[in-house]
């Protein structure tokens, strides 16, 4: 096959004046261009995954362990919440239409265009709600505010807008019924799934092609 310099574009010029006065088999700069592509596409993948685990060593909630009392946390509500090691909730009931209720918030910094992953420990024998304005808190499939009554610890995901910047969102624990206490709240980004699948085929395409070089097996 007679290759025209046009196809070595990328290439340089010694490269692409030999090779269109012969017949070659092993295209060298269509191999190197198809490998720098994937590398910087595997590299880019990778380093998005990596920006993502530096989120998450960065806490995006302040005092979510409760260590130091309300710092951080905005208490509201007819009954105001109370902070130890842990923050506590109570609703209290005077009959059919009337009720007090406290919940706490905290104003959070999130990327837009983000998967995240909220996780907090739960008390007592209410009915709390969690809920995040700007973004969609998912649990099972059902979206923003979600309730929780079991005892225990309970872990959402939710996602936020398409773009490149910041957004501010409030997150908020509410008490509706009965006392619960809010403990070891965390937020932190975690990569799509897709991110994953991707660096995973980059990865394979890029080592595939790499054996294959070394043992000249790509020709024209």
């Amino acid at each position: 096959m007679r290759v025209s310099t046009k196809a070595y574009s990328s290439c340089n010029d010694s490269t692409a004046s030999r090779a269109a006065n012969s017949d070659v088999r092993v295209h060298k700069c269509s191999k190197d261009t198809i490998m720098n592509r994937l590398k910087k596409a595997v590299l880019a993948i990778g380093l998005g995954i990596l920006a993502m685990s530096a989120q998450a060593a960065n806490p995006i909630v302040t005092n979510g362990f409760f260590d130091q009392g309300s710092l951080a946390w905005s208490s509201a509500g007819s009954q105001a919440a109370t902070f130890t090691t842990e923050a506590s909730l109570q609703s209290t009931s005077y009959g059919p239409s009337y009720s007090t209720h406290a919940w706490i918030y905290q104003t959070l910094t999130l990327g837009e265009g983000t998967w995240y992953s909220l996780a907090f420990t739960s008390g007592g024998n209410g009915f709390g709600e969690v809920r995040l304005y700007d973004a969609d808190l998912i649990l099972n499939g059902s979206i923003d505010p979600v309730g929780f009554n079991v005892p225990g610890q309970h872990s959402f995901s939710f996602a936020t807008g398409p773009g490149t910047g910041t957004i501010t969102s409030k997150l908020e624990f509410y008490v509706a019924s009965g006392s619960i206490t809010i403990d070891n709240v965390t937020v932190t980004a975690v990569p799509e799934p897709e991110s994953w699948a991707m660096l995973l085929v980059g990865l394979t395409a890029v080592g595939g092609l790499a054996r294959r070089r070394k043992a000249g097996q790509i020709t024209g």
